[in-house]
């Protein structure tokens, strides 16, 4: 890139980040890369938040943004940034039905803290049996969870361990 069009976008990211929105946000959120790309050529945090705390990686995560989110990850986003009400990038990205994105986020070596696709878990309610299985998809904050067996005692006892 010359020396004019990099000061051209430098002063047109400026503007733009005298608007309120940071710069990044709006090029993930556009789902421009090329801006993206020379957003983080130029020196932008790959973690910077937008005024409701989300970043970038959950911002593309959100949108099913492949590219950006593949572009994000390679400068060393955060992976795991939670930011209040929104959760990680990977949670995100299940919740919203992008499960190739997720899948590229696991990968990359983002987690959860609740639950993801391929997780074991144990339910149990607070009387009766309870059951373990495994979370096979997340649709917004249903789960389908496989049943692959049944613990616990009907009088409400915890459930085994090894659930």
């Amino acid at each position: 890139m010359n020396a004019m069009v990099r000061v051209f976008l430098i002063v047109v990211f400026a503007v733009t980040a005298l608007a309120g929105e940071p710069a990044i946000h709006r090029a993930v959120r556009e789902g421009d890369v090329a801006s993206l790309r020379a957003r983080l050529e130029a020196g932008d945090d790959p973690n910077a938040r937008d005024a409701s705390g989300r970043t970038p990686l959950i911002e593309a995560a959100e949108q099913g943004q492949i590219e950006a989110t593949r572009g994000l990850v390679s400068v060393g986003a955060d992976l795991n940034a939670r930011p209040r009400g929104w959760g990680s990038a990977l949670e995100v990205a299940e919740r919203t039905g992008h499960t190739k994105l997720a899948e590229m986020l696991r990968q990359a070596g983002a987690r959860t803290i609740g639950r993801s696709v391929g997780d074991k878990v144990c339910v149990r309610p607070w009387k009766g049996d309870g059951y373990c299985g495994t979370v096979e998809a997340i649709d917004k904050n249903a789960y389908t969870i496989r049943v692959t067996e049944i613990v616990g005692c009907k009088d409400g006892c915890p459930a085994r361990g090894e659930c």
